[in-house]
C-alpha cells in the first residue's frame, strides 16, 4: 500500500540517496515522492551576479530583519527576542541553485510576508501594482506566466496566468495564494520534516511565508515558500544564513526600502560632513573665509531621504554662518515658517549681511551660546536690527573680528554702543575673543578699549583671548578689574616679544598663556669630505652578484628626482666621498661603474656655469656612466666666458650617448631676449644640436634649447640634425637660423608637441612640408614668422593649441577653419610677465576664432592676458564683458570651461556685486559654460 509507513520510509531513503548523489548535504530530510516531475535542468551560467541573493537553498535558515536597533529595544529585550529565522520549504535538488530571474516579495520593507496576511489585507505589498515582468526585463516577451508548486510528497502540475498588458504583484500573489490554499485543504495532509530526529510537521496556510518566485528554466516559475523556526531549535545544528538581509531586489527598476538605521548611527555618519570645526568658526585670517566654497553645499545631504532630513536638520542648524543679506533673508523666512528650527542654533557667525532680517533670526534662536561678529562695517550696512535683537540672547562666548582700519561711521558706532550696553546684562558671558586680522594690531579700532568698562562692570569675564602680546600690553590696564582666570595670546610669539610680557602687571602675567614659534635654525651640515668609519660592511659575506643586485634596487628607488641623494649614499661604508673630483660626491669601493654613480648622475640640473667643466671632468674620469645620464636641465642664466662655456656644453654632450631629455626652463626660453639685456647672450652654438643628434639621436625624446644660427657665414641650416632624432616626441624651438630647402621626409615622424618661440620663415616652410602624423599639441608665441600656412596643413591634427594674441591677429581666416578638431585652446600674451607699460590687454576678437563653422569639439578655453593685478574696472572698460557675452552656445557647442588665469573670484558680498566677471559667469552658466578663475574654481551663483 502506498499509504503504509513502510512505503513512506522506503521512499524517504530513496530521496536521501538522491540528495547525496546531487552533492547536497542531507541536513534536512524531506517526505517527497521520488516520481515527482522535476523541472528541466536550467542553464548553469549565471545571468547576473545580483541573483546570488535569491538562491535560498533549502538546507539553510534565513534570518529576517528584527526590531530596530536602539537603546529601548536593547534594554527591554525586544531586539534579542525578536530575531526571526525561517526555513525554506524543501525543493527538488535540481532547482536549488541560482535562478535566471527572481521576483521578491516584501511588505513595508520586511521580506517574506505571511500568505495569510496578504490574503486578508493585513499587510500591503511593496510595489504591488508594479509590472513584475518589466522589472525582470521581460516586458512584451511572454504571453503567459507558467508556475509550478514544489512541495515534498506531491506532484503538482504547472499553472498558467495570462500576462496581457502586464502582470502585477497583486494578481500574481493572489493566484499563487489561492492555489496553495486549495492544495493545503486537500484530502492529504501536508507535512514537512525539519531535520534529523524531528517529527513531521503539519503545515497550514497561516504558517507559510512567500519569499520570492524564481525562474529556473523550461518556462516554469517556482514559489519559494518558508516556515518559521525558533532559534533554539536550530542553534548548534544547522548553518544560519543572513541572506534574507540582502534579499532586496537588485534587478533593474527595483525600489526596495533598506532596513532603517537608528538615528544615533545616522548622526555619527553625517556629523563629520555637517559640523563646523572650532578652528573654522573662529577663523579671523586675512585669507578668504573658510566658508567660501565653490562645490555642492552640505544642504544636499538633507534631501537624500526623510531619515537623513530628520537627523541632519539639527546638525545643519547647530552652526549658522551668514555672509550676505540674501542668506539672512532666507534664514529669517525659514525661522518664521518653522520656529522650532531656531532652537537648534547654538553658534552664530555673522560676517556680513547686516540688515532688517537680523532681529527675527536672533529672536528665534534663544539657545545661542557662541556669537561671532565682524566689525568690518561699512556705511551701507544697517546694524539697527542687530542691535535691537541682542537683548533676546544670552551667549557664553563673544568673538569680535576687529579691523586694522579706524572706522567712525554711524553703523559701526551704533553696534559698539549696543554691545557696551548689553554686555553687563548677559549673565552667561564668560569668554571674550578680541581678534584682529592676522599680522595686524587691533589697537587702531579701539573696540576692545571701548568694551573693557562693560566687562569690568559685569564682573563675569574669566577667559580673555588677544591676538598678540603687543595688544595685551596696550589693553591689560582696561581689563585688570575683571575676574580673569586665564589670558590667552592666540598668535605664537617670537623671542623678542617675551620682554613685553615680562613688563605686564603681576596678576595678568601669572594668568597669561602663550606658545612660542618653532625654531627655524638650520641643521648643521654634515662634513661630506670625511669618509665614514668603515667598521661594518653590509652583506660582506654575500656573493658579489647578490650584493650588486640588492644595492642596485635600493639605489634605484632611493635616488630619484627631487630627493636628497647624497645623504642616503653615506649611510653605509660601501659608499664613500671622492676627494679628487669636485663634482663627484659618490663613488663605490668595489663596483662604481655598476652601482652608485649611474644612479646619482641619471638626472641632473645645471644651475651655474661653473658646473659645466666640473661635470665634464666627471665624465672624463668615469666614462662608464656616460650611458646612464638620462636627463639634463640647463638652468644656467648667464655664461661668464661665453665661448669657452658654450663650447664646454658641446664637449659634454659629445660624451653622452643615452640622453632622453635635454630641457631648458620655459621662463628662460620665452623671455631670453629681455634677460639677455642684463645677463648677456644665452644662445648655445649650432654645433651643440649637431653633437647632441650625433651621439644621442637614437634615444632623445625631449629637446628644448636656445640655439644660435650656424656661424659658417651665410650657410643655411639643414634638417639633418633633427632628422637623426628618431624618437623625438617634444621639441621646443627657439632659433632664428635660416634653413635650406633640403627635404627630409622622415624627420620628426614621432613628434607629438612642437613649441615655436622664435623661428625663421624657412623653418616653418620645411615643417609644412613634413608629414608630422603624430603631431597633437602646438605652441605659437614668436612674432617674427607667419604661421597660417603651417596651421592650414597640420591644423586638423591638433588637439591643443597655444597661440599669442598678436599671432591670432595675423590670420586671414578663422582659427576654427584651420584647426577644426581642437579640444583645448590657450590664448596668451607675448609679454605675460614683462608688461612694463601696464597696458590692460584687450580680449581676442571673436571673428579670429570662429566663422560660419563653429568649434564643434572645443571643450576648454584658457586665457592668459597678463600677470599684473589690473582692477576689474580696467578690464571692464577694455571690452572684456562684450567678449564674454559674445560666447554664444551655437559657436561653441561642446565648450564647458572658460579659464581666466589672471583674476580670482571675490569673496565679500560688496565685492561680488561690483564684479562683472561673476555676472557674466552666471549668464554663461545657463548655457552650460563654466567660468574658472586662476585657482581653478568654478563660479557658483550665490543666493539672491
Amino acid at each position: 500500500m502506498n499509504g503504509s509507513p513502510s512505503y513512506k520510509f522506503r521512499r524517504l531513503l530513496s530521496f536521501c540517496k538522491t540528495i547525496a548523489m546531487a552533492g547536497l548535504p542531507p541536513t534536512i530530510l524531506e517526505l517527497r515522492q521520488f516520481s515527482t516531475a522535476a523541472a528541466y535542468p536550467r542553464y548553469r551560467e549565471p545571468m547576473s551576479d545580483p541573483l546570488d541573493a535569491f538562491i535560498f537553498s533549502p538546507e539553510t535558515y534565513l534570518e529576517l530583519p528584527s526590531q530596530p536597533l536602539n537603546p529601548t529595544t536593547i534594554l527591554n529585550g525586544q531586539y534579542q527576542a525578536g530575531r526571526i529565522f525561517v526555513q525554506c520549504i524543501p525543493r527538488n535538488p535540481l532547482i536549488c541553485g541560482r535562478p535566471s530571474y527572481s521576483i521578491a516579495f516584501t511588505a513595508h520593507g520586511q521580506p517574506a510576508p505571511y500568505l495569510s496576511d496578504i490574503r486578508h489585507g493585513r499587510v500591503c505589498l511593496d510595489r504591488e501594482d508594479g509590472d513584475v515582468m518589466r522589472e525582470c526585463g521581460l516586458a512584451n516577451q511572454w504571453s503567459r506566466f507558467r508556475w509550478v508548486l514544489e512541495w515534498p510528497g506531491a506532484a503538482e502540475k504547472g499553472k498558467d496566468i495570462r500576462i496581457g498588458n502586464g502582470l502585477t504583484r497583486r494578481i500574481l500573489i493572489r493566484e499563487i495564494t489561492d492555489a496553495i490554499e486549495v492544495f493545503l485543504r486537500g484530502r492529504t495532509r501536508r507535512y514537512v520534516v525539519s531535520g534529523p530526529g524531528s517529527q513531521p510537521r503539519e503545515v497550514q496556510l497561516e504558517d507559510l511565508r512567500i519569499v520570492a518566485v524564481n525562474y529556473y528554466g523550461r518556462f516554469n516559475w517556482v514559489p519559494i515558500l518558508a516556515l518559521d523556526y525558533p532559534l533554539h531549535s536550530i542553534k548548534g545544528r544547522f548553518h544560519i544564513s543572513c541572506v534574507a538581509r540582502t534579499m532586496a531586489p537588485t534587478l533593474p527598476n527595483s525600489m526596495y526600502t533598506a532596513p532603517p538605521l537608528p538615528d544615533e548611527i545616522i548622526s555619527e555618519i553625517l556629523a563629520p560632513a555637517l559640523e563646523v570645526s572650532e578652528q573654522n568658526f573662529c577663523y579671523i585670517g586675512t585669507d578668504a573665509s573658510p566658508f567660501v566654497i565653490y562645490t555642492e553645499s552640505p544642504r544636499a545631504y538633507l534631501v537624500v531621504c526623510k531619515a537623513w532630513l530628520r537627523v541632519s536638520t539639527p546638525l545643519l542648524y547647530h552652526t549658522v554662518v551668514l555672509r550676505s543679506k540674501a542668506q539672512s533673508k532666507a534664514l529669517a523666512r525659514t525661522l518664521v515658517q518653522v520656529p522650532e528650527l531656531g532652537r537648534f542654533i547654538k553658534r552664530l557667525r555673522i560676517e556680513s549681511g547686516y540688515g532688517t532680517y537680523m532681529r527675527p533670526i536672533i529672536q528665534a534662536a534663544p539657545n545661542i551660546s557662541d556669537l561671532f561678529l565682524s566689525l568690518d562695517i561699512y556705511t551701507t550696512d544697517n546694524t539697527d536690527s542687530l542691535c535691537q535683537a541682542l537683548a533676546s540672547i544670552n551667549p557664553e562666548r563673544l568673538i569680535l573680528q576687529e579691523t586694522n582700519k579706524k572706522l567712525t561711521n554711524k553703523m559701526f558706532t551704533k553696534l559698539l554702543w549696543a554691545l557696551e550696553e548689553i554686555i553687563p546684562h548677559w549673565k552667561r558671558l564668560t569668554r571674550y575673543h578680541c581678534c584682529g586680522p592676522t599680522g595686524h594690531s587691533i589697537a587702531a579700532s579701539c573696540a576692545a578699549q571701548m568694551l573693557a568698562p562693560a566687562f569690568v562692570k559685569a564682573q563675569r569675564l574669566s577667559t580673555w583671548v588677544v591676538p598678540s602680546s603687543h595688544d595685551l600690553v596696550r589693553l591689560c590696564d582696561g581689563f585688570q578689574g575683571c575676574p580673569l582666570k586665564s589670558v590667552v595670546i592666540s598668535k605664537p610669539l617670537d623671542g623678542w616679544e617675551l620682554n613685553g610680557i615680562e613688563n605686564l602687571p603681576a596678576e595678568i602675567k601669572a594668568l597669561t598663556k602663550f606658545t612660542m614659534k618653532k625654531s627655524r635654525k638650520p641643521v648643521p651640515a654634515a662634513d661630506l669630505t670625511e669618509a665614514p668609519v668603515q667598521s661594518f660592511t653590509p652583506m660582506s659575506t654575500a656573493a658579489a652578484e647578490a650584493q650588486e643586485a640588492v644595492w642596485s634596487r635600493v639605489l634605484y628607488f632611493a635616488i630619484g628626482d627631487g630627493s636628497p641623494r647624497l645623504p642616503f649614499l653615506l649611510v653605509s661604508k660601501i659608499f664613500y666621498v671622492s676627494k679628487t673630483v669636485p663634482m663627484t660626491p659618490v663613488a663605490l669601493l668595489d663596483s662604481p661603474q655598476r652601482l652608485g654613480l649611474p644612479f646619482y648622475y641619471s638626472s641632473l640640473q645645471l644651475d651655474v656655469v661653473q658646473a659645466l667643466p666640473k661635470f665634464n671632468q666627471v665624465l672624463m674620469n668615469h666614462p662608464e656612466i656616460t650611458r646612464s645620464v638620462r636627463s639634463i636641465l640647463m638652468n644656467i642664466h648667464t655664461y661668464d666666458d661665453l665661448d669657452q662655456s658654450k663650447q664646454c656644453v658641446a664637449s659634454t654632450f659629445s660624451k653622452l650617448s643615452g640622453l632622453v631629455r635635454v630641457d631648458t626652463p620655459e621662463f628662460l626660453i620665452q623671455y631670453h631676449g629681455l634677460l639677455e639685456m642684463d645677463m648677456g647672450s644665452l644662445d648655445l652654438p649650432w654645433t651643440v644640436l649637431e653633437v647632441l643628434a650625433r651621439h644621442s639621436g637614437s634615444t632623445l625624446e625631449e629637446c628644448a634649447l636656445l640655439l644660435a644660427p650656424p656661424s659658417d657665414g651665410d650657410k643655411a641650416a639643414t634638417l639633418k640634425p633633427l632628422a637623426r632624432l628618431v624618437k623625438l616626441r617634444r621639441l621646443v624651438w627657439c632659433c632664428l637660423a635660416p634653413f635650406s630647402t633640403e627635404m627630409h621626409n622622415d624627420a620628426l615622424v614621432k613628434v607629438e608637441e612642437i613649441s615655436i618661440i622664435e623661428s625663421d620663415e624657412s623653418f616653418l616652410s620645411l615643417l609644412s612640408q613634413l608629414q608630422l602624423n603624430s603631431l597633437r599639441k602646438v605652441t605659437l608665441i614668436g612674432l617674427n614668422a607667419q604661421y597660417e600656412t603651417f596651421l592650414r596643413i597640420h591644423g586638423h591634427k591638433l588637439q591643443e593649441l597655444t597661440v599669442c594674441f598678436r599671432v591670432l591677429d595675423t590670420f586671414s581666416m578663422a582659427l576654427c577653419s584651420m584647426c577644426p578638431n581642437l579640444r583645448v585652446l590657450i590664448l596668451q600674451a607675448k609679454d605675460t610677465i614683462f608688461n612694463y607699460d601696464r597696458v590692460t590687454p584687450c580680449p581676442p576678437e571673436l571673428e579670429d576664432l570662429v566663422s560660419e563653422t563653429p568649434f564643434a569639439h572645443l571643450t576648454k578655453i584658457v586665457i592668459r592676458p597678463g600677470q599684473h593685478d589690473f582692477k576689474p574696472k580696467e578690464y571692464e572698460e577694455n571690452g572684456w564683458p562684450d567678449f564674454l557675452n559674445a560666447l554664444e552656445p551655437h559657436w561653441f557647442p561642446s565648450l564647458r570651461d572658460l579659464e581666466l588665469t589672471f583674476f580670482h573670484w571675490p569673496t565679500q558680498e560688496r565685492d561680488i556685486k561690483k564684479c562683472f566677471w561673476a555676472k557674466s559667469a552666471e549668464s554663461l552658466a545657463k548655457h552650460g559654460l563654466n567660468v574658472v578663475d586662476g585657482d581653478g574654481n568654478r563660479w557658483r551663483a550665490r543666493l539672491k
